[in-house]
């Protein structure tokens, strides 16, 4: 399979880096936005990264789709894992809030062990749950090459 890399056009908001991100790996453009924006805020990492992005990822050529968008064609959700992904930026959000409270009201608290950590566990879950979005559309293969 051949994909480019392009700065998206549809799930755009600033030049588009986050949005081609997500289209090109087949994960939500928001969750690249917001791994950007933890990056910014631990010494504006991710601001440095997403120009350099801006400047090197060409745009999306018009008239051409990504090759597999999140929007295209979303996979069967049950409503309770919906409902849990509508929830989790907002409890993510949360977290940051408690973690950053706890930083300035605790002088014991350390950034340089919690952020890693933190970087550690939701790459973990990424990772699970994109071996997990696979192996149920191998299943789902098989049991449709099964029934012809």
């Amino acid at each position: 399979m051949n994909r480019r890399l392009y700065r998206s056009t549809e799930h755009k908001i600033l030049g588009g880096v986050c949005g081609g991100l997500g289209e090109h790996f087949n994960i939500d453009p928001t969750w690249v936005r917001l791994a950007f924006v933890v990056l910014a805020i631990t010494h504006g990492l991710g601001i440095l990264l997403y120009l350099i992005g801006w400047v090197i990822i060409p745009k999306q050529p018009a008239g051409e789709k990504a090759a597999t968008s999140p929007s295209a064609s979303p996979p069967p959700t049950s409503s309770k894992s919906t409902t849990a992904q509508s929830l989790l930026p907002g409890l993510i959000l949360i977290g940051l809030g408690i973690l950053f409270l706890l930083h300035e009201s605790f002088w014991w608290f350390d950034f340089q062990i919690v952020w890693p950590v933190i970087l550690i566990l939701v790459g973990g879950a990424l990772i699970y749950r994109s071996l997990e979005a696979r192996r149920v559309r191998k299943e789902e293969q098989e049991t449709a090459n099964e029934s012809r």
